[in-house]
């Protein structure tokens, strides 16, 4: 049996990922832990090339993290990740990261379904084809894999799906509503040394040729962003931001 919180990774930011007063971006956040996740799986054989024979993939459904100390300019930062939970059809897993310090910075958890890639459904058997080992339940954030709520929002942009978006699962990649979400901010609402948490859900595919609009609100504090798919009529995305 393996410990998953034995292994300690080491990544550096990059100056693309730096806002104009060199904060991390949002979206740099989600790029950063998903190199980590993805080499971890790597190491056990659980990642997406290693799971693909199965006719299966990873697909996340919802990314949370709380920055405990705002990341400025290019460092190098070391994190570790584990799986927490196994619930119905619901993978989640826990990422922390600390700076050279020792000083968390941030942390964060992603839930995530196994799609089923013949059928482009939720894979639901009980019983899986690879071993994911138990889970250490020690949770780093209120998460969800599900956004609850109903909000008056307002369309703001319109935006297509361009080709670079897509991945090789032939859809928008998750990195990519991150993006969305922080484009839609006014300058004031995107000072990223006031954002504390930031929560990402993932609602319904977005594929090549989709055009969708993206619609903003804000309620206690917090600013709302929606991606809504105009070619299915119904929500993509929904990214909430925390101050």
């Amino acid at each position: 049996m393996y410990n998953e919180q034995e292994k300690i990774y080491t990544v550096r930011t990059e100056f693309a990922s730096l806002d104009r007063h060199g904060y991390i971006k949002p979206n740099a956040y989600q790029t950063i832990m998903n190199k980590i996740v993805e080499e971890h799986l790597q190491a056990y054989s659980l990642d997406v090339d290693s799971i693909m024979p199965y006719g299966l993939s990873w697909v996340l459904i919802s990314f949370t993290f709380d920055i405990k100390k705002h990341i400025k300019g290019c460092q190098e930062l070391s994190a570790k990740t584990w799986h927490s939970e196994h619930r119905g059809p619901f993978y989640r897993r826990e990422i922390e990261l600390k700076d050279m310090s020792g000083d968390v910075v941030c942390l964060a958890t992603t839930i995530s379904i196994l799609l089923d890639l013949q059928t482009r459904s939720i894979y639901r058997k009980k019983e899986l084809p690879f071993d994911i080992g138990e889970a250490n339940k020690v949770f780093l954030t209120k998460a969800s894999p599900s956004f609850r709520g109903k909000y008056e929002f307002e369309t703001i942009d319109t935006r297509a799906v361009k080709r670079s978006y897509i991945d090789c699962l032939g859809h928008v990649n998750n990195c990519k509503y991150g993006e969305f979400a922080f484009d839609a901010l006014t300058d004031t609402e995107a000072d990223l040394a006031k954002i504390s948490r930031v929560e990402i859900y993932f609602m319904s595919e977005l594929r090549p040729h989709d055009t969708f609009t993206v619609d903003k609100t804000t309620s206690d504090g917090r600013v709302l962003v929606r991606g809504h798919n105009n070619e299915k009529e119904d929500t993509s995305f929904m990214v909430v931001f925390s101050y």
